[in-house]
């Protein structure tokens, strides 16, 4: 889901923000990226790819909701003609 990319890189900033965490060194980084990447699965958050995807299929589908509702009336029209 998120990119692992981001992980590490807040878990390293948040490492160099805590002075004990620094100097506890890579244990810390460790258990800081998991924590966060623990947090984060909790939260249920999707890639900004994945959100602009399924925007993308939602306004397709408005799209041909729209066409279909203009020929149903179409058709409505003419059989009350």
């Amino acid at each position: 889901m998120i990119n692992k990319q981001i992980l590490e890189e807040l878990s390293a900033q948040i490492a160099t923000l805590l002075p004990k965490a620094e100097a506890a060194g890579e244990d810390a980084k460790q258990l800081l990226h998991s924590a966060i990447s623990k947090t984060f699965e909790r939260l249920d958050l999707v890639t900004r790819e994945d959100f602009d995807a399924q925007r993308i299929a939602l306004q397709r589908a408005q799209e041909r909701i729209t066409q279909l509702e203009e020929a149903l009336g179409k058709l409505e029209k003419e059989m009350e003609q």
